[in-house]
């Protein structure tokens, strides 16, 4: 049973930070509410593009989300979803079913990802994970398709690259 009273700091309230749930709406459902409006805010900052191959990096909910955000409102091309728990990775592919499936534990990112792209690398990167081991500054970077005067993008934070780089969000 969800609780019916909660103490809530004084600064939320100066910035009218509660929302009231509708009574028809369920406490699961509400519980989605906030990951579901970052994934959102999150690939609007990156400018998914009609045909992009994007990369999700994070196999749980969020990493989810951005698969069913990235193809149903932003028209993304490949997706590719990265982690390093077998059994986390199997179950998030059949229930969002991306065009790749990559185990970080048992092969090379970076080189899977070249292989699968003909050589190209990925015009997105979407870190939705915490795990260091799934999201290693090289994998990141360097599956990431750039121009050759275009730097890399950076290890963490949001950027977008202009000059036909790609862009990459954590």
């Amino acid at each position: 049973m969800p609780a019916r009273f909660m103490i809530v700091p004084q600064q939320v309230l100066k910035v009218d930070g509660l929302n009231r749930i509708p009574d028809n709406v369920g406490h699961d459902e509400a519980s989605a509410a906030e990951p579901f409006a970052c994934a959102i805010n999150a690939q609007e900052l990156l400018g998914i593009e009609e045909g992009d191959t994007v990369v999700v990096f994070g196999a749980g909910p969020i990493g989810c989300m951005h698969i069913r955000i990235a193809w149903g409102v932003h028209k993304a091309g490949r997706i590719a979803l990265i982690d390093v728990n077998t059994e986390r990775l199997k179950m998030s592919a059949d229930a969002v079913e991306p065009d790749e499936i990559i185990n970080g534990a048992e092969v090379d990112v970076f080189a899977k990802v070249m292989e699968l792209t003909g050589g190209r690398g990925v015009d997105v990167v979407i870190t939705a994970t915490a795990a260091n081991v799934t999201c290693a500054p090289r994998h990141r970077q360097d599956a990431v398709r750039r121009t050759a005067d275009a730097p890399p993008p950076p290890s963490h934070g949001v950027a977008r690259e202009d000059g036909g780089g790609g862009r990459n969000v954590s």
